[in-house]
C-alpha cells in the first residue's frame, strides 16, 4: 500500500523520521525507533500526534509480522480519529486494521474494515487510497478462493491506479493477477504478469515487495518444472526476507523450498522445510494461511511417504483452519487428500465422499485446474472400478489439454498408463507412458520421470514375456474342445486366417471371443505385427476418439505434437473391437471410413494416411436386437461381417466340460494327481448337469479357486467341488456376479479362519496383495464376528 502523508500534522520531528523511514520500507528500523519512543511517553492520551504514533506503530508492526500488537495499536489509533473529520488517516488506519484482520484469519471483520476503508477514501478524493483498498480486497477473495470476484476488484483497482498515473503501483496489481492465473493453471500470462511486476519492484527498490515477487515468480517456475529458475528466484527472495526481516515471507520461502525439494525427490528435506514454516506459522497467526497450506502440503507428503496416520493428522488440522478462514481452495485440496488417506485404510465410503465434497468445492468455485487434479487423483483410487477411474483421468486430460499445463498432463497419462497396466493393457499403457515422457522432456521432475521409467520398464518386460508364449499359447490347433460346432468354428477360422477380410465373434460373456481372435491373430501370417485391443465400453467418448485416430499437432488446445492412434501403431497386425455394440455411433462412422478405403485421418488433420489391418470385432448382446436398436450402424456391421462365427454357450457343448476340467485343474498345480479315474467320472457328470450362466470363464474360476482352497483345508478336492457344486445348483437363481462375490467372500473368509485373522498370510494364500483383501475384507464387510 501506498502511505499517505497528512501536510500539517508532523510537527514533531521523531514521528517525521519515523515516517520517512516507513516510506522508505525500513521496517526494522523503524520498530527499533518506535520501541525507544515508547519508553518515553511523551504524547498526550487523544492526542493527534498519539494517534500517529500509534498508527505508525500498527503499520510497522504489521509488516515485521507482529499482528496480535499491531491489532491493539490501530484499534487504539482508530479511536482517537474516530470523531474526526480526518478521512484521509481514517482511510489509512481502516485499512492496515483490514490488513491486519485478514492475517489473523478473521476475513469477515476484513472485509468490512476495508470497504469502510474505500468509504473513507472516497470522502477524501483519494483514488491511490481506494485502489489500494481493492487491492487488498481483491486479495481477501483471492484467499477465500473466489477468483472470480478477485478479478473484479483488481480491474476496479486498475481503473483507480489510471487516474492516479502511478506505474508502480499499477505494476503490483499486475503481479497479482499474476498470483491469481497461476492458482487457475494459466502458467503462461502469470508468468509474463509476475516479471512486469518484478521488475517495477526493481525500478523503484521496493525490496519487501521485491521479496513477494521472487517468491511468487519461483512458485510459478516450480509448477512449470523450471527447478534452476526457481533455485535462482527462491534464492533473491531469501535475501531480501533476512534483509528486511520479513517472518511471513520467510514462512513462505521455507513452504516453497519444501515443495522443490518433493518435486526433486528429497522428501526428507521437504519435511524440514515444511516444518521451519509451520514453527513461524505458529507464532505469527495459528489460525492463519500458513499454518492451513502447509499442514495440507505436509499430508500430501506423509502420503506419498506412507504414512497415513500422520497424513490424517495434518489435514485435519489444516481442514479445520481452512474452514476457519473460508479458504474454500485449501479446504477443497484438503478433502481430496483425505479421499487418497481414507482410499488407502480401505475405507471407501469416506473416501468416496470425501472425493465428492473436494468436487463440489471446485465445480462451485469454477477452478479447473483444482478440479483437474482431483480428476486426476480420483483415477488413482482403488475403490473405485476401473471405468470409472478412466472416466475421471479422460477428464483430467481434457482439462489439462486446454491449459497446457505439461506436467499435470503427464502426470495424468502417467495415471492411465498405470491404470491400463494393472488392466493387463501393456500396449495402450506404453504409448500413454511414450506420450507422458514426450510431454517431460525438457522438464525438471526427477520423480515423475522415474516413475515413467519403472513403469515401462515393468509393462516392457511383461510384453516380452507375454509375447514369447502368445504363438504357442494362442493358436487354433490349441483350443480345447470336443464339440462338433467348436469344432466347425475352428475349421472355418483357420480357412481365413491369413485372409484381409474382417472377423465378427459373437457369444455370451464367458465364452472365450478373446481368445478366439488373439487365436486367428497368432495363427495367421501377421503373428509377427501387433495385435491391439481396445474395449469400446470401457473408454469414454472423448479419449476413445484421440486413442483410436490419433491427433495432429494443434488439434486442440495442449496438442503440441503429432500422435499416431492405436489403429496407425496396428498397421501390418490385427486390431480388435471388443464390444463393439458399445462404441458411440460417431466413433462407428470413422471406423466405417477406415474399413472401406484402408485410410484414416488424425483428429484435426487433412492428409488420409495408409492403414493395413486386419479387424476382429465382438459383441456379447442379442445381434439382432443391437441392430434394431440402432447400437451396431448395420453399414458398419456388414463390413465387420466378412466372416462371422458365433461361439455357442458351454450348456450347449457340455462335451467340453472334461477337457476344460482336467485342464483348469493341471493348470492351477498338482493336486489333479489326487483324484482317481471313478471320482473324475462322477465329477464330470455333476458338473455337467449344471448350465453354467457364466460358461467357460465361471467354470475355471470355480476349478481354480476350489483347488487352493483345498489345499488350505487340506480336503479331497473332490469332495470340495462337489459341495461348491451343489453351493450353486442350489443358488441357480442368483445372477453370476451374485454367486462369484458369493464364492469369494466364502473363500477369503476361509483364508483369514485358516490364518487366525493374519491378513498378511491370508493374502498369500489366496496369491493376491494385502491391498487388495483389505480392500475386499472392507467391501464384503467381513469380520470375525461373522466369521
Amino acid at each position: 500500500m501506498k502511505e499517505h502523508r497528512l501536510e500539517g500534522v508532523y510537527q514533531d520531528k521523531k514521528l517525521s523520521y519515523i515516517r520517512s523511514l516507513v516510506d522508505d520500507k525500513k521496517f526494522s528500523q523503524a520498530l527499533a525507533e518506535i520501541r525507544e519512543e515508547e519508553t518515553l511517553n511523551r504524547f498526550g492520551l487523544d492526542s493527534v500526534e498519539q494517534g500517529e504514533f500509534l498508527y505508525l506503530s500498527a503499520l510497522v508492526l504489521y509488516h515485521t509480522g507482529r499482528y496480535k500488537e499491531a491489532l491493539a495499536k490501530a484499534s487504539k489509533a482508530y479511536e482517537v480519529f474516530r470523531a474526526s473529520s480526518a478521512n484521509q488517516i481514517l482511510g489509512n488506519i481502516l485499512y492496515i486494521l483490514g490488513a491486519i484482520s485478514q492475517a489473523l484469519g478473521d476475513f469477515d471483520q476484513a472485509e468490512t474494515e476495508l470497504r469502510d476503508a474505500v468509504a473513507a477514501f472516497r470522502r477524501a478524493d483519494d483514488h491511490q487510497g481506494i485502489a489500494d483498498c481493492y487491492n487488498k480486497l481483491a486479495n481477501l477473495c483471492f484467499v477465500r478462493s473466489d477468483y472470480s470476484q478477485a478479478s473484479r476488484y483488481l480491474k476496479l483497482a486498475l481503473t483507480q491506479v489510471d487516474k492516479t498515473g502511478d506505474q508502480r503501483t499499477k505494476a503490483g496489481i499486475l503481479g497479482n493477477l499474476g498470483r491469481i492465473y497461476s492458482l487457475l493453471g494459466e502458467w503462461d500470462k502469470a508468468k509474463e504478469n509476475l516479471k512486469l511486476n518484478l521488475a517495477a519492484n526493481e525500478k523503484y527498490g521496493d525490496e519487501v515487495n521485491l521479496a513477494r515477487s521472487w517468491l511468487a515468480l519461483s512458485y510459478v517456475q516450480m509448477l512449470r518444472r523450471e527447478s534452476s529458475e526457481a533455485k535462482e528466484s527462491l534464492q533473491n527472495a531469501y535475501d531480501l526476507v533476512i534483509a528486511n526481516n520479513l517472518p511471513r515471507e520467510l514462512a513462505i520461502y521455507h513452504e516453497y523450498f519444501g515443495e522443490l525439494c518433493l518435486l526433486e525427490g528429497n522428501a526428507k528435506m521437504a519435511e524440514e522445510q515444511y516444518q521451519k514454516s509451520l514453527e513461524i506459522g505458529e507464532k505469527i497467526a495459528p489460525d492463519g494461511d500458513i499454518i492451513n497450506q502447509v499442514c495440507r502440503l505436509m499430508a500430501e507428503l506423509k502420503v506419498n511417504t506412507g504414512h497415513y496416520s500422520s497424513a490424517a493428522k495434518f489435514a485435519s488440522r489444516s481442514l479445520e483452519v481452512s474452514q476457519q478462514l473460508g479458504d474454500r481452495l485449501e479446504e477443497g485440496a484438503c478433502y481430496r487428500v483425505l479421499a487418497l488417506i481414507y482410499d488407502h485404510n480401505l475405507e471407501s465410503t469416506r473416501a468416496k465422499k470425501q472425493l465428492s465434497q473436494a468436487l463440489k468445492v471446485f465445480q462451485k468455485t469454477k477452478n479447473d485446474y483444482e478440479l483437474a487434479k482431483t480428476y486426476m487423483v480420483a483415477g488413482k483410487l482403488k475403490c473405485l472400478d476401473s471405468l470409472t477411474a478412466l472416466k475421471f483421468l479422460s477428464k483430467s486430460e481434457d482439462i489439462f489439454s486446454e491449459l497446457g499445463t505439461k506436467p499435470y498432463l503427464a502426470a495424468t497419462y502417467l495415471a492411465l498408463a498405470e491404470l491400463l497396466s494393472g488392466e493387463n493393457e501393456g500396449s495402450q499403457s506404453l504409448l500413454f507412458a511414450e506420450e507422458a515422457e514426450k510431454l517431460i522432456a525438457g522438464l525438471d521432475d526427477d520423480q515423475l520421470k522415474q516413475q515413467l521409467l519403472a513403469l515401462k520398464q515393468r509393462t516392457q518386460l511383461r510384453l516380452v514375456e507375454e509375447k514369447q508364449s502368445l504363438n504357442s499359447k494362442y493358436d487354433l490347433a490349441h483350443i480345447i474342445t470336443a464339440s462338433p460346432r467348436m469344432r466347425s468354428i475352428i475349421q472355418l477360422a483357420e480357412r481365413f486366417k491369413d485372409a484381409d477380410i474382417a472377423v465378427f465373434i459373437e457369444g455370451e460373456t464367458g465364452t472365450g471371443k478373446d481368445l478366439l481372435a488373439k487365436a486367428i491373430h497368432y495363427s495367421s501370417k501377421r503373428r509377427d505385427k501387433k495385435f491391439i485391443a481396445v474395449n469400446c465400453s470401457a473408454i469414454p467418448e472423448a479419449l476413445l476418439e484421440n486413442q483410436l485416430f490419433g491427433y495432429a499437432k494443434g488439434a486442440y488446445t495442449g496438442a503440441d505434437r503429432d500422435k499416431p492412434g492405436l489403429i496407425e501403431l496396428a498397421d501390418g497386425g490385427t486390431f480388435y473391437l471388443d464390444e463393439i455394440a458399445d462404441a458411440p455411433l460417431s466413433i462407428q462412422v470413422k471406423l466405417l471410413r477406415v474399413l472401406e478405403t484402408k485410410e484414416l485421418v488424425r483428429l484435426g488433420d487433412n492428409e488420409p494416411r495408409q492403414v493395413d489391418v486386419r479387424f476382429i470385432a465382438s459383441t456379447n448382446r442379442d445381434l439382432n436386437h443391437a441392430l434394431e436398436e440402432g447400437r451396431i450402424r448395420q453399414d458398419l456391421y456388414y463390413r465387420l461381417c466378412g466372416v462371422r462365427l458365433v461361439l455357442p454357450p458351454l450348456r450347449e457343448r457340455k462335451e467340453d466340460i472334461p477337457l476344460l476340467l482336467e485342464h483348469f485343474i493341471k493348470d492351477t498345480g498338482p493336486l489333479a494327481s489326487n483324484l482317481t479315474e471313478v471320482e473324475l467320472t462322477e465329477l464330470y457328470s455333476k458338473l455337467q448337469a449344471y448350465d453354467w450362466p457364466g460358461n467357460i470363464r465361471e467354470l475355471e474360476n470355480e476349478i481354480k479357486r476350489s483347488v487352493v482352497m483345498a489345499g488350505i483345508k487340506e480336503r479331497n478336492l473332490l469332495e470340495l467341488l462337489l459341495e461348491k457344486f451343489e453351493g450353486l445348483r442350489n443358488g441357480s437363481g442368483k445372477s453370476l456376479n451374485e454367486k462369484v462375490s458369493d464364492f469369494e467372500k466364502s473363500l477369503i473368509l476361509q483364508a483369514l479362519q485358516a490364518t487366525n485373522w493374519v491378513k498378511t498370510k491370508a493374502a498369500r494364500i489366496l496369491n493376491i496383495p494385502e491391498s487388495t483383501l483389505r480392500h475386499k475384507i472392507e467391501t464384503y464387510q467381513i469380520n470375525s464376528e461373522n466369521g
